[in-house]
């Protein structure tokens, strides 16, 4: 496992296509609100060329449609037509050494 694919919305389409499992670590409960690249670069261009009554005024980015780690693994598994191999226990201590050999700079 490398550090790209411990994400799940990039990492478990790479590990899908070397025909290895992707495991989704924890619960899979936790929300995130993934946004497809375009869209950021329009938000950006948009934000760029609009003008602001504030400069350099924050702005946010988002579908407004969240979805959990879960969900998102389903949706690539049915997509690539895999479903999961590697239970919680086994996929955390695959993770835990990852991290541990990274550090030591055996990985």
């Amino acid at each position: 496992m490398t550090s790209r694919d411990s994400r799940a919305g990039s990492g478990h389409p790479r590990r899908l296509r070397r025909g290895e499992t992707a495991p989704i670590n924890g619960d899979g409960k936790y929300i995130r609100d993934y946004v497809d690249v375009t869209d950021v670069a329009a938000a950006h261009l948009c934000a760029l060329t609009q003008p602001s009554l504030e400069p350099f005024r924050p702005f946010n980015v988002g579908t407004g449609a969240p979805i959990n780690t879960n969900q998102l693994g389903e949706a690539i598994h049915r997509e690539w037509g895999r479903r999961p191999e590697v239970d919680f226990v086994t996929g955390l201590r695959q993770t835990v050494e990852w991290f541990h050999a990274d550090a030591t700079g055996n990985g």
